[in-house]
């Protein structure tokens, strides 16, 4: 009797271990999401430029930060029974630090990976501003940001934070929810963030 509740706690435990291991996440499969995410349905031409970096607009230093964005993202996100809550940790987790996104780009899908870092020389000091930006790219609809995604393989649900800002200064940053079916992206939900 004793043997069997010791074979019994192992395999809870291997379970529970198991489960944790199917929810890490792949940072570099991760990123092989993003031209999905970022294709726009697009017949003028225009793209955004996409910042080389991973970012996501955050403190994640600021612990009550952290939690205030989390419980309000959990509240105002509606994927139908699914809880958002372990993917949602792990997008957390899995951007605490940037990284170089190793896509290509593809202005025919709507946007072009500043992989140079380009974009930043026309905010520098005499560096012409949005004004030149849009001089040198007509096609530019203004610069944007992701995130590393988080992707739940089993229910094929994809977590990303993205951003955009124009011309104006306008701008906002949201986490937008996709579906994963037959190779193809579709949007389920998003939550703004911020927004200028």
């Amino acid at each position: 009797m004793k043997r069997l509740r010791s074979i019994s706690v192992f395999l809870i435990l291997l379970t529970a271990c198991t489960n944790v291991t199917i929810m890490k996440q792949d940072i570099n499969s991760n990123l092989k999401l993003l031209p999905l995410i970022l294709k726009r349905e697009t017949v003028d031409e225009k793209f955004f430029i996409v910042n080389r970096q991973t970012w996501f607009h955050i403190d994640f230093k600021n612990k009550d930060e952290l939690k205030s964005r989390k419980e309000y993202i959990r509240k105002n996100l509606n994927i139908p029974d699914y809880d958002i809550s372990d993917l949602l940790d792990q997008l957390f987790e899995i951007n605490k630090s940037s990284v170089n996104l190793n896509i290509e780009s593809d202005k025919a899908r709507g946007y072009i990976i500043d992989s140079t870092g380009e974009s930043r020389i026309y905010f520098k000091e005499n560096g012409g501003g949005w004004d030149k930006l849009y001089k040198d790219n007509p096609k530019a609809l203004g610069l944007a940001y992701v995130s590393v995604p988080a992707y739940d393989k089993e229910n094929g649900i994809i977590l990303v934070y993205k951003s955009t800002t124009t011309h104006s200064r306008a701008g906002a940053g949201w986490i937008a929810v996709y579906k994963l079916r037959d190779g193809k992206v579709e949007h389920v939900d998003s939550v703004v963030l911020w927004k200028s």
